[in-house]
């Protein structure tokens, strides 16, 4: 039964976490064409060059980004925000490498930077380094405890690596500010079977299936549950 869980949790995990691209993306291919913005943005001050490239960041133009962002990290090498918002941009090129090496150098300067330590977090469980994502996840939700999303995703990590405890605790807490969110239950069910509580995993499991009647196709436990 522990393996059909997981099995499923991988299931919902997938959707969050897609698998970046082995190569560049067609956007990565204009960065070249981009870097000759280097030149007009001679003028620019660090400040300005972050500010730029936060820009194009909202505007989904992640290449263009770059260049003013690679420029601003020169002119100020040791501003953590530099270094995130390029984390950003290469992530959004699919070069995950390097956005998790530019997470961490965020991390490095500021180890209180909420956003990366959660971002490197589901980075490291896209790469299913579930106990590694777990301390970053620990450390995101300590410096924000209401973070949006952190303690479901923390509590995905602590199913797959079997803490079906921290899990139920983490999901709960998850759902008194989400109580819609189909998924949690649905993963709050199949963690209460995984503790062997059977009859309180049907209320969880009734729920989510009521709000995604999708999530009974990775078969409900639901008549397992039943007393």
């Amino acid at each position: 039964m522990k393996s059909h869980a997981k099995k499923i949790i991988i299931i919902i995990l997938s959707i969050v976490f897609l698998p970046g691209t082995s190569g560049e993306s067609p956007q990565a291919k204009q960065e070249t064409a981009t870097s000759g913005a280097s030149l007009q943005n001679g003028s620019m001050d660090a400040d300005q060059l972050s500010q730029q490239g936060q820009d194009y960041l909202g505007q989904g133009r992640y290449a263009e980004a770059l260049t003013p962002l690679q420029q601003a990290i020169v002119l100020n090498p040791n501003e953590p925000e530099n270094y995130y918002f390029q984390g950003l941009a290469l992530g959004g090129i699919g070069r995950h490498q390097e956005k998790y090496n530019a997470l961490e150098k965020t991390i490095r300067l500021d180890p209180k930077h909420v956003g990366a330590q959660f971002r490197l977090a589901l980075a490291q469980a896209a790469m299913n380094r579930h106990q590694q994502a777990v301390e970053h996840y620990k450390i995101a939700l300590s410096l924000e405890p209401g973070l949006e999303q952190g303690h479901y995703y923390i509590a995905l990590s602590y199913f797959l690596t079997n803490r079906f405890r921290e899990a139920v605790s983490s999901l709960k807490t998850h759902l008194e500010r989400y109580p819609d969110h189909a998924e949690a239950s649905y993963t709050l069910g199949l963690a209460l079977i995984q503790l062997g509580q059977y009859k309180q995993s049907i209320t969880p499991l009734k729920k989510a299936l009521k709000i995604n009647p999708e999530l009974a196709k990775e078969e409900s436990y639901l008549a397992k549950a039943a007393p």
